[in-house]
């Protein structure tokens, strides 16, 4: 009868212990993941759009001097 008694014991120490290693290592792994960026969501990201002129709708106006102006940035162009 001690025997079953210490057996069932012993048993439920073990089941315990086994539930705390479980919940412990789900723990260290959610706060690894939480962690560690995803490398999917980094990828998902849009790249930012750029505005691309063809060579004859790059100037818009000209500036004060005369020199021709960079429609996308309003910068003075040399290339023209």
């Amino acid at each position: 009868m001690r025997e079953e008694i210490k057996k069932k014991r012993m048993d439920e120490k073990e089941k315990k212990a086994e539930e705390q290693a479980r919940k412990k290592k789900e723990k260290e792994d959610a706060k690894r993941r939480k962690d560690q960026p995803d490398s999917e969501e980094s990828s998902e990201e849009e790249p930012e759009e750029q505005i691309v002129y063809d060579d004859d709708s790059a100037v818009d106006y000209e500036s004060e001097s005369g020199s021709d102006l960079c429609k996308g940035c309003g910068t003075e162009s040399d290339a023209l």
